[in-house]
């Protein structure tokens, strides 16, 4: 079939799918005129997405038993809210936009949050009187709880209707679905790579966090913005491995949209393997138009679909569209493996194979391992300082982050891993380098594989070192510590370390510490020699540790500072004039670590980044506040040097410590341009927002899209006692 009769196919489908059944009819002779080959390959098409948008369904496990399966058709409901209904006192139901066999899908506002868009889905009524039922939903809960990430849809908040009926909120999300990109227009070959890669990535993610969608279509795949930015959708058949029966005495219900399930998913058995089939299966009707296996019409299909699987696919994506690669086509039809065990590994991994057989080119998503060690070229010696002068080269599998003055220990490590053949790229934290300027280490932090970090009492109050920090909270990457000496400030070691596992290399030879990073590293997916992991392996492996995008996760990587702390209110001047920040190791003024219940503390800032300045308290209770922007300090704005909350002129002269003695825990976050969250309350009697989870994933969403240079996170805390 040649390219142009081709894309005339798809038009005349595409224009077809908008008609009705006898309009379809007329519209289908007039184009075909008379070709009957022709005509049956549209009229195939079409079968095939229509087929494709059939609802789920469910049955027994056992494939031999698939006579009691059954489709669900959409179900006639009244409306379950009179308009107009608010929820929880906060949202208002505008609309219905959509429902299935499980719940109902509204559009509302949240009265909260000016009036912002959002989308809730109930759980459909009569279904909260079933368990089962109760169960799914409650399932796709708590899988979109597990993720925080950009291209899969977010959950806001839960609740229950009045007669106990559960819901969910998810953000609202502005485009079309793919099913309707598609019949607009085909794809090229260049879009499908960036749309796979995303929906990839997104599906790889949530197979790390133990769930598998089980439902991927084009339906359950959003499109947004002109940068064809993808999310994933509807989590709400998925299999969340710890809701798993523990034995298979109960029967495993089969579900989800035939023409997109894996043989072994017909048969009750979904893995993460199931969904890599679903994707091969996306990239095959992305690229021609059509599903690779059509559903059989009869009582028996589901057996009939089962026995095509098993002889594979008959028509091969370049049969149809000619233009595509030999490698694409392998990709494809390698996800389409009938046994599990022969497709890709990873989800991740059929994303990159089949993006870069449709165009040449990697992405941020799949890091380039290099066979040379990316180090100093040139080592310059100033009195004070060390400059690194780097090589060019390509992404490597690992990052050294460490300070200046542990250069030798870095340039050993270096050493040691080129010994073992692992690419590695040296952080410059040297002589006359620029905050504002750190493209190259944003890049080899994002395309890394694992960050090697050298914790030493300068490396934890570098400002380099905490900005590699937050690269790696930006791009989830995992990072492993390694200790090159005694850490004689306690506070900085439990806000880095506190819970995690750590190398101690001191001043041990190579070969006592080196068997241990080679170990952990395996670990994070690098390739080593496996004869040596053999030879070499250690009583204990460390695990890397993994950063997730939560707010205990970006406070463990905050730089601890003593730029922040509490001073009682009776001590701060009247007009406090801004000082020179005081020189590294200089004692602070008035310092002290615990304060009574019913003190009134101010809080002296010293800042030595001019900015704006977001500032969360954390009370032993587990409530936090919003301290600035608040009635205590209403401006964002910070200078250099000193300054104090609550600001001069402002509705309040001190913070009271009231509620349980405890640890108080504060977390700054001073930024180039304000982080545009509007937590300032109505009512200045409300000196300070109480923020809930929605608050702190907005926060967290707008500081994983700015640059790790245009940000730094500081924390700190004090104790209060009887």
């Amino acid at each position: 079939m040649t390219p142009e009769r081709w894309q005339r196919i798809d038009e005349w489908v595409a224009a077809a799918l908008e008609l009705g059944a006898s309009q379809r009819e007329a519209f289908l002779t007039r184009v075909c005129a008379g070709d009957n080959d022709l005509r049956r390959e549209v009229e195939s098409l079409i079968a095939a997405n229509v087929k494709a948008e059939a609802k789920d369904f469910l049955g027994a496990a056992a494939l031999a038993n698939c006579g009691e399966l059954f489709i669900f058709e959409q179900p006639t409901t009244k409306a379950m809210f009179d308009n107009p209904t608010t929820l929880n006192e906060r949202y208002l139901i505008e609309r219905e936009l959509g429902h299935g066999g499980i719940g109902v899908v509204y559009l509302a506002r949240d009265q909260k949050l000016h009036s912002k868009y959002v989308v809730i889905k109930v759980l459909q009524e009569g279904n909260g009187r079933n368990d089962f039922w109760k169960q799914r939903f409650f399932r796709e809960i708590e899988a979109l709880a597990r993720f925080e990430n950009p291209h899969i849809v977010s959950i806001f908040d839960t609740g229950e209707l009045p007669d106990g009926s559960p819901f969910f909120v998810m953000e609202y999300l502005e485009g079309s679905n793919l099913r309707s990109v598609m019949r607009r227009e085909s794809l090229g070959l260049g879009r499908v790579a960036r749309l796979m890669r995303q929906i990839s990535h997104a599906i790889g993610y949530a197979h790390e966090r133990a769930v598998f969608h089980r439902d991927l279509k084009p339906e359950n795949i959003m499109v947004t913005g002109n940068d064809d930015f993808v999310i994933v959708i509807d989590f709400g058949i998925a299999t969340v491995k710890e809701l798993r029966p523990a034995t298979r005495d109960v029967t495993t219900v089969v579900s989800g949209t035939p023409p997109y399930m894996a043989p072994e998913q017909l048969m009750g058995e979904p893995s993460a393997a199931s969904d890599i089939w679903a994707l091969g299966v996306l990239a095959y009707e992305m690229l021609t138009g059509r599903v690779p296996f059509v559903l059989p019409k009869g009582d028996r299909w589901l057996t009939q679909l089962y026995k095509m699987q098993q002889a594979g696919v008959k028509v091969k994506p370049k049969e149809v569209r000619p233009d595509l690669p030999d490698t694409a086509q392998e990709a494809i039809l390698k996800a389409l493996s009938f046994d599990p065990k022969d497709r890709q590994l990873k989800a991740q991994d059929f994303g990159e194979e089949l993006a870069v057989a449709l165009t040449g080119e990697r992405s941020e998503y799949a890091p380039l391992a290099t066979a040379e060690i990316v180090a100093p070229a040139v080592q310059q010696q100033t009195d004070e300082t060390t400059t690194i002068l780097r090589e060019e080269s390509p992404f490597a599998e690992v990052a050294i982050s460490y300070a200046a003055q542990d250069l030798s220990r870095a340039l050993q490590m270096a050493d040691q891993l080129k010994i073992a053949g692992i690419s590695c790229w040296m952080a410059d934290h040297g002589h006359e380098i620029n905050l504002n300027d750190r493209s190259d280490s944003i890049e080899a932090i994002k395309h890394c594989k694992v960050v090697l970090l050298l914790c030493s009492d300068v490396a934890l109050r570098s400002t380099f070192v905490k900005q590699d920090m937050q690269l790696a909270w930006s791009y989830e990457r995992p990072f492993l510590p390694l200790l090159v000496e005694p850490i004689s400030f306690v506070e900085q070691a439990e806000y880095w370390l506190e819970g995690k596992q750590w190398i101690e290399i001191m001043d041990a030879d190579p070969e006592r510490w080196m068997p241990q990073v080679l170990w952990s590293l395996a670990k994070s997916g690098i390739r080593l020699n496996r004869a040596d992991l053999v030879t070499l392996r250690p009583e204990s492996v460390i695990q890397p540790i993994h950063l997730n995008h939560s707010l205990q996760s970006l406070r463990s990587i905050a730089r601890f500072t003593d730029q922040i702390w509490p001073v009682p209110a009776n001590r701060i001047p009247l007009s406090p004039a801004r000082s020179v920040i005081r020189g590294l190791g200089a004692p602070q003024d008035d310092v002290q670590h615990g304060h009574r219940l019913g003190s009134r503390l101010c809080l002296s800032i010293e800042s030595d980044r001019a900015g704006h300045l977001l500032l969360l308290d954390e009370g032993p209770e587990g409530v936090i506040y919003c301290l600035c922007p608040s009635w205590f300090a209403p401006d964002t704005r910070l200078q250099l040097g000193r300054s104090y909350l609550p600001q001069m002129g402002s509705h309040y002269d001190s913070f009271v410590l009231t509620g349980k003695t405890g640890r108080e825990h504060l977390l700054a976050f001073v930024s180039d341009e304000p982080l545009g969250v509007d937590w300032l309350p109505s009512d200045p009697r409300v000196p300070a927002r109480v923020l809930n989870e929605m608050d702190i994933n907005a926060l967290l969403v707008r500081l994983r899209h700015l640059k790790g240079n245009d940000w730094v996170a500081l924390s700190t805390y004090f104790d209060v006692i009887a």
